[in-house]
């Protein structure tokens, strides 16, 4: 998979950007490949429909598939003329990212016919221990810890890249479903979701600090697409059913719905739905 996902797109919509082709090609045309696949509609203000991130398990796999994963990374700037600062090649080239503390190592793109809209990421999942990894990306990139901030309860690391260097640095915490009514005042609006969450995860950016998200995973994909339904986010389904029918031996099913959380509340029109590639 891979080229595959590229073609169902390209069919479904003549308008996506080139650059999708060459995250395939240069992320996932190759052995080792990916262990997992995502791909993500962004609904509202701003919207995109042309994201794809690509997971590999590097624990299980081991250090050279995770040196693989690095260096499609780096690739992957170059052929797109992304700017990867020399600091963040620095870190992702050093041990940081190798040890067992690291579950996954992840590369995405939010595509855009506009190069000054591309952006290229990187994600840390970690098993434990999360503190050496953050404290040394965020000392090699000039940045600190945001106030409050935990760095030792950090679940996901995660870098943003576009043509004018690094844009975001994002730290993910996961967060007891029980406790979100008690951090989010319209709690009620999600909590037919809330009930039926493997997790919940909380996004806090290190250089927009009014940045936060909240992402719910869904347990059953079935309750999720109902909820989605319900609250103007049909359009995003109706294009995984279309792309499904493109894809041989596999289909997209939504798994996750992010909301950006401002000033205590979530932002239900506005989100992001990720449908996780299962056979």
């Amino acid at each position: 998979m891979g080229p595959e996902l590229f073609d169902a797109l390209r069919t479904v919509d003549p308008s996506t950007p080139s650059v999708v082709e060459t995250f395939g090609r240069v992320v996932a045309g190759s052995d080792p490949r990916p262990d997992f696949y995502e791909y993500s509609v962004r609904v509202g203000k701003g919207s995109s429909p042309h994201r794809l991130t690509y997971y590999f398990d590097t624990h299980r796999r081991g250090a050279s598939v995770a040196r693989e994963a690095i260096q499609r990374f780096i690739r992957l700037g170059q052929e797109l003329g992304v700017a990867v600062p020399a600091a963040l090649v620095t870190f992702l080239q050093s041990d940081a990212p190798l040890g067992s503390e690291v579950l996954q190592l992840v590369v995405g793109v939010d595509a855009h016919a506009d190069p000054a809209r591309l952006r290229c990421k990187f994600y840390v999942v970690f098993r434990d221990n999360p503190v050496r990894s953050v404290d040394t990306l965020l000392a090699a990139v000039g940045d600190s810890t945001p106030g409050g901030a935990d760095p030792s309860k950090v679940y996901i690391l995660g870098v943003d890249v576009t043509a004018s260097g690094l844009q975001e640095v994002k730290l993910y915490y996961r967060l007891e479903p029980a406790r979100v009514p008690k951090v989010v005042e319209n709690g009620v609006e999600i909590v037919s979701l809330l009930t039926a969450c493997r997790q919940v995860v909380f996004l806090q950016s290190v250089r927009h600090v009014e940045r936060r998200q909240m992402y719910l995973h869904a347990e059953s994909s079935v309750r999720l697409s109902g909820w989605l339904l319900a609250h103007g986010y049909g359009e995003a389904l109706a294009r995984a059913r279309t792309l499904n029918a493109c894809i041989n031996g596999c289909r997209l099913e939504p798994r996750i719905l992010s909301l950006p959380y401002e000033q205590g509340r979530v932002c239900v029109g506005r989100g992001s739905v990720y449908f996780h590639l299962a056979e």
